[in-house]
């Protein structure tokens, strides 16, 4: 550590989350996203458990979990939560507070996206002026933060994760045994700390995908499933909760974007003439351009 006095989970947070976006800012969609998104003016971001890689918060979770397990305590009580902490790990970060979290990139061509993201021949990518994201996340209490895919950043913020819970957990001390098990007298004060772990987990990222450089907009953490506005969409095995995230506005209220990229398609001719029919009179994007990646059946 350095010498580094010990951090809060709040000063982790700021810290992760204090790179402010300088590029072109992509969403990749499909044409029916496309539609959806103009004509709606809002992103659908998914709750973060159901997006495309399931094991991005539990990956986190397990190296708090190892990174304690290497290292518990000759001190009895240090030791007690050290142990609590890692049972609490296991099953909290997967079943806990909901996350909704959605994706950016600053490449706006790239092969694995159009794969990854879009049917094949229907795909584009929507970019944003970095500021007006960043204002409209403001503005809707997300956070905005550039995913972190080194494993050594991610072992590094998990040894300071862990320090943190445990030296809260320490200072509160445990609660009555009428209030919770002696096996989970520290999981109340865990549970005010959840929060604020899967906000840093929302951003660590498998380092296989470090091309993508992506940045996610992501939301408070919301403990009632019930009051909140969260909508339902059909997934290709569950339903997929999420929220509606509202793109920044033109003076005229259209959709504003700084530039709109038609994926490799077949058709390139006839799917740019038809995507700037539809846009110009629903949307402010003052360029759009075809994709350099050569479409393969």
């Amino acid at each position: 550590m350095g010498g580094r006095t010990l951090a809060t989970l709040d000063d982790l947070v700021s810290r992760v989350y204090d790179a402010a976006p300088t590029r072109t800012l992509f969403h990749y969609t499909s044409l029916q996203g496309l539609l959806g998104i103009v004509n709606s003016g809002a992103l659908w971001v998914s709750e973060a458990r159901h997006m495309n890689d399931v094991a991005e918060l539990t990956h986190f979770a397990r190296l708090v979990t190892d990174n304690v397990a290497q290292r518990l305590s000759a001190d009895v009580e240090v030791a007690e939560i050290e142990n609590q902490l890692q049972n609490w790990l296991k099953q909290r970060v997967q079943d806990g507070h909901l996350i909704f979290a959605g994706s950016f990139t600053e490449n706006g061509d790239l092969l694995s996206q159009w794969r990854g993201y879009c049917p094949p021949g229907q795909g584009v990518s929507l970019g944003f002026h970095p500021s007006r994201i960043a204002r409209a996340a403001l503005a809707q209490s997300f956070l905005l933060g550039r995913c972190i895919y080194a494993i050594a950043e991610q072992q590094q913020l998990a040894e300071e994760t862990a320090k943190a819970v445990v030296a809260a957990a320490k200072a509160a001390g445990p609660v009555p045994a009428n209030k919770a098990h002696p096996t989970q007298s520290y999981h109340p004060t865990f549970e005010q700390l959840l929060p604020s772990i899967l906000t840093l987990a929302a951003l660590m990222k498998n380092p296989a995908f470090a091309e993508e450089q992506e940045w996610r907009i992501v939301s408070p953490p919301l403990s009632n499933y019930v009051l909140p506005p969260i909508h339902y969409r059909a997934g290709t095995s569950m339903l997929v909760p999420y929220l509606e995230f509202e793109l920044p506005r033109h003076q005229d209220g259209l959709v504003e974007m700084t530039e709109l990229c038609v994926g490799p398609t077949p058709t390139m001719n006839l799917s740019m003439r038809s995507i700037r029919m539809f846009i110009s009179k629903r949307a402010v994007c003052p360029i759009t351009r075809s994709s350099q990646v050569p479409y393969r059946a």
